[in-house]
């Protein structure tokens, strides 16, 4: 099969859908009555709901997981902007990598990012971005929220999200460009570096947010400034001077899971240990593999 490559929004099977007949082709759905009956279902019956810690989580199920699946499989054919390293052949150690220049760093990210996605975001999205009619625009919006919002635990949760919300994303980065700075985005974590990478830069930005109708983070360790000079957390990953490395918080993790599986009583409590010290050296090795203690690689063979 093809590789099937990104393509411009224009491009999108989900541009310009301007009958419900033809949205029910593009999902792949068997009928007018088959999307008719998503749409009129409670939430309950379409989705599974339940906690991850403190998380509420909105899983889609039988047919409403299939149109999910449809969706997010299209979605994901969108082109993005280069800032955005949610995405293939992107992750949290590229995104850090854009900062690792010996700058000062400003970063936040939007608190309950999913949840404040609201129903009125997703359908400017399919109506000014999708050009789709109103009508289509409300039957794509309704398949794609759960109580009004975008739902936690979809597949098409990341993509569709940033695509709600790039006009946002987009005003931040042509912001931070005319700021001489380097901005990136990884989900909703959004960080700056440069020589004008300051509180102020960090206050408009929080301003835009808020305009939106967004809001971002006021954990200090979410919202916060870096000097030049300092040791900067962009993304989970230790930024210094113009190198990565591992956080004490992610070094730590990995000699605890070697210290149990070398005190480990039982087979398997060595197994189950010895299994988790290997995800965290694979994890560290992404970002330097020289910060991985030798004798965590011999115990786990990597």
């Amino acid at each position: 099969m093809a590789k099937l490559l990104a393509h411009p929004l224009n491009q999108s099977r989900l541009y310009a859908v301007t009958s419900k007949v033809r949205l029910v082709e593009v999902l792949n759905l068997s009928s007018r009555k088959a999307l008719d009956a998503l749409i009129e279902a409670r939430d309950e019956k379409n989705y599974r709901t339940f906690k991850d810690g403190d998380r509420d989580i909105q899983h889609p199920v039988g047919k409403m997981a299939e149109c999910h699946k449809r969706l997010a499989m299209l979605l994901r054919r969108i082109a993005l902007p280069d800032y955005v390293h949610s995405k293939k052949k992107r992750s949290y150690v590229s995104n850090a990598r854009e900062h690792a220049r010996d700058m000062p760093i400003a970063k936040t990210d939007i608190t309950h990012y999913f949840p404040s996605i609201k129903f009125s975001h997703v359908q400017r999205f399919f109506s000014e971005d999708l050009k789709c009619p109103p009508d289509v625009a409300w039957y794509f919006s309704k398949l794609c929220t759960f109580g009004g919002h975008i739902p936690t635990g979809s597949k098409i949760s990341n993509p569709l999200a940033f695509l709600a919300n790039r006009p946002l994303f987009d005003q931040i980065y042509d912001y931070a460009r005319a700021k001489n700075c380097v901005m990136t985005l990884l989900q909703d974590d959004i960080v700056f570096s440069g020589a004008a990478a300051s509180k102020e830069i960090l206050n408009e930005v929080l301003g835009m947010i808020r305009k939106w109708g967004l809001h971002a983070s006021e954990k200090k360790k979410k919202t916060k400034t870096y000097p030049a000079s300092a040791a900067k957390i962009v993304t989970g990953v230790l930024i210094k001077g113009n190198s990565l490395t591992i956080p004490n918080r992610r070094q730590k993790l990995m000699s605890d899971a070697f210290k149990r599986a070398t005190a480990a009583q039982t087979a398997a409590e060595r197994t189950e240990a010895i299994l988790e010290l290997r995800g965290r050296i694979h994890e560290a090795d992404q970002i330097n593999p020289l910060a991985v203690d030798p004798r965590f690689r011999r115990l786990a063979n990597c």
